[in-house]
């Protein structure tokens, strides 16, 4: 779990984003299938995406990143690009 993007429903689809029209698509995406998840904004204007806690979820600094806590093995799975 994030330090800095903590999750108040650490059970959903945790989503890395920020309002930009390719970080709006899968929160789109995510809202079509009806899947629950947490949005947590990643400001790329002051550089959310360079710090290592960010760096851990998407080790390219982009966004949109999802981590999903129900991946293989009851692992969590972070997806990205």
């Amino acid at each position: 779990m994030s330090k800095q993007w903590p999750a108040q429903y650490p059970d959903r689809i945790q989503l890395y984003s920020l309002g930009t029209p390719n970080g709006q698509k899968v929160a789109v995406a995510l809202e079509e299938m009806a899947l629950p998840y947490e949005p947590h904004t990643i400001n790329i204007m002051e550089g959310d995406q360079f710090t290592d806690e960010f760096k851990a979820i998407n080790p390219n600094s982009k966004i949109p990143a999802i981590v999903d806590p129900n991946g293989p093995n009851g692992e969590s799975l972070a997806v990205f690009e």
